[in-house]
């Protein structure tokens, strides 16, 4: 029983892990390091904790990390080495971690972290994975005899990196009952010129608020060589969001203002922002911004899209919410084909509201599509579409 209750609680943390994982990459695929919690892995407990019995009751932050990299990139390959009776392979790192120390931002650094089996059979480096898209796998050695050494080599791109950084690397092994090695790199990385903050991001904002109240920010930037830099030339690849520079202490500090426009469209805006520098080092500063416009009402998702082909009835839900102060009420709710049923909750009074769609397994997306309709009270928008489209058809890419 108490067996039971074990796997099951691993099994509950894993499906908890991989939420975490897919929650992150829709935004922007964040680092495995990342969505094993808040900021950079924690470091592993102390010994005199980990002898208590507590250990058995959590998992440090490498376990973590393990259980992460094993729901989203699945079980590493099948060794393809046969062990005989009484081979036992087994990796020693000469180091598993490789402080790169200070280094400015935009140079790739390359580390080879040597190993040796000192086991008595064949080792066979099944995977190398690393938990970051800033960081990658070179060339490493496949199979080692008993004995004898070889590598892995990985580097990291610090183009997009600030400050203290830790990236891991997930190495997979044909070790019996042992779990992933896992190696690291770490440093701090400096900038020319710091921005504070590094990205500008306006969250939601509601597009009645545009030309009243547009949203902005200031950001700090400063000179962190003994050159004096000189800034020019700012612009934005977006005229959705304007930038204006002010000197603070020339040649040393600056103010950057970044702010959105009325002429944002629905949804998602991005930009960036680019300043000239007379500095070799960082010729351009880059700000990247965003800002999501909401209507005053809207549905989420926007539109269905259905695969012809499906095994069996499927129900989707879409969530209306209306961000104006006055109350709503939604009426007239219809779908354009019969087969399809729909149903509406108010889940918070004038506010917030529920569709339900049921779609039978029979039903087919008709060339020209299908839609849900619905009326509103808000006079800036009577009607809501929610289009319903084929994913196997021209008309999902548009």
């Amino acid at each position: 029983m108490l067996e039971s209750c074990r796997r099951f609680l691993g099994f509950v943390f894993v499906l908890a892990s991989g939420v975490a994982v897919v929650f992150c990459q829709a935004a922007a695929a964040m680092p495995l390091e990342k969505a094993a919690g808040a900021g950079e892995l924690q470091q592993a407990q102390p010994p005199d904790r980990q002898a208590t019995g507590q250990q058995g009751n959590r998992l440090d932050s490498e376990g973590r990390l393990r259980q992460l990299a094993r729901f989203k990139y699945g079980k590493p390959p099948e060794p393809t080495v046969v062990l005989k009776a009484g081979e036992v392979p087994q990796i020693d790192f000469e180091t598993s971690v490789y402080d790169f120390g200070r280094v400015q931002a935009g140079k790739l650094v390359l580390y080879d972290f040597w190993f040796k089996n000192i086991g008595t059979g064949p080792l066979e480096i099944l995977r190398v994975k690393p938990t970051c898209v800033c960081t990658q796998a070179g060339t490493y050695s496949r199979i080692v005899p008993p004995g004898k050494r070889g590598k892995i080599s990985i580097s990291v791109d610090t183009s997009r990196l600030t400050g203290a950084v830790t990236k891991k690397v997930i190495v997979d092994t044909n070790e019996a009952g042992q779990p992933a090695r896992i190696i690291e790199m770490k440093g701090h990385v400096w900038e020319a010129i710091g921005v504070t903050p590094r990205k500008v991001a306006f969250g939601r904002v509601p597009r009645e608020t545009l030309a009243t109240l547009p949203p902005s920010q200031t950001l700090t930037l400063v000179n962190n060589l003994k050159t004096p830099v000189e800034l020019s030339n700012t612009r934005s690849s977006n005229a959705v969001f304007s930038a204006a520079l002010r000197v603070i202490q020339p040649g040393k500090k600056f103010e950057l203002v970044v702010s959105g426009g009325p002429a944002a469209e629905s949804g998602m805006n991005h930009a960036m922002i680019e300043i000239d520098t007379n500095l070799t080092e960082e010729p351009v500063v880059r700000v990247p911004v965003s800002m999501y416009v909401t209507s005053p009402v809207d549905v989420a998702p926007a539109k269905l899209t259905l695969r012809q082909n499906r095994p069996r009835d499927v129900r989707r839900s879409f969530f209306v919410t209306n961000h104006m102060p006055s109350p709503i009420t939604i009426s007239d709710l219809r779908v354009s084909n019969p087969m399809l049923k729909v149903s509406l909750q108010e889940t918070r009074p004038g506010t917030s509201f529920r569709l339900l769609l049921q779609v039978p397994a029979s039903y087919k997306v008709p060339p020209g599509g299908d839609k849900i309709t619905m009326k509103t009270t808000n006079p800036t928008m009577p009607t809501l579409t929610v289009p319903i489209i084929s994913r196997d058809s021209g008309t999902a890419k548009r």
